[in-house]
Parts: C-alpha cells; structure tokens; sequence
C-alpha cells in the first residue's frame, strides 16, 4: 500500500502543470501584456529560478526530511496557482504582476519539493532486494 501511495506521489507532480507552464511560460508572459523580449526574459528567469532553487534540496531533503519537504511545497503550490488564475480577472497591471509573482513563486516551491521528492520516495521504497 506505501509504494501505491508513493508511486501516485510521482502521478501527482506530472499532473502539477510544471510542464505545461515551463513550455508555455513565454506565452503566458506575452497574454499577460509583457513585450515578446520581456517574456522571454521573464522564462528565462523562470528557468533560472529552478536551478537556484533546486540547489537546497540537496542539503534539505536528508535534514528536513523527504515528507516534510513534500507537505511543507505541495500546499503552497495550490495558493500559486490560485495567485496565477485570479490574476486573470484583474485589471491590466494587476494581470502582469499577479501572472509575475504567481509563477515565480510557484517554481520557488516547486524546485527544491514537489521536483525531486517523489521520486527519491520511490527510489527508496521500490529498489531491488539484494541477492
């Protein structure tokens, strides 16, 4: 039942949308009123944001613990997304800042553990039994 659950851990962060939003971020910037530069400054930047922010995982994830990193992100995820999506029905520089620092923030979290947890979780639960 625990290598269910975890397995599903790995279900859930391919349906966290980090991927649709890193493929369109540029888009995303450009609907939200940015110039085509600016928005690909701004994806870069979110690109960016993950390789700064995925340093820490490697310290955190043993003191932290696995779990905790994991229920500590994954919240936090949801108020991004929600800062995101509302932002949508906002005037115009509303729409440009909330779009901004709803992604932003969401990569900040994402990185460090929604990004490797899972998968460390099955690494550990499902390794191969030794001979």
């Amino acid at each position: 039942m625990r290598q269910l659950l975890q397995g599903s851990s790995c279900s859930v962060n391919k349906f966290s949308g980090v991927n649709v939003i890193a493929y369109y971020s540029s888009t995303i910037f450009v609907q939200a009123g940015f110039s085509q530069v600016s928005a690909l400054l701004s994806s870069l930047g979110f690109s960016l944001l993950n390789w700064i922010f995925a340093l820490p995982a490697v310290s955190t994830m043993d003191t932290f613990g696995q779990r905790n990193l994991f229920l500590f992100t994954f919240p936090r995820l949801a108020v991004c997304f929600l800062i995101t999506g509302f932002s949508w029905c906002k005037t115009q520089k509303g729409l440009v800042a909330g779009v901004s620092i709803g992604i932003y923030l969401f990569r900040m979290f994402y990185s460090p553990g929604e990004e490797p947890v899972p998968f460390t979780y099955v690494t550990l639960e499902c390794r191969t039994p030794p001979p």
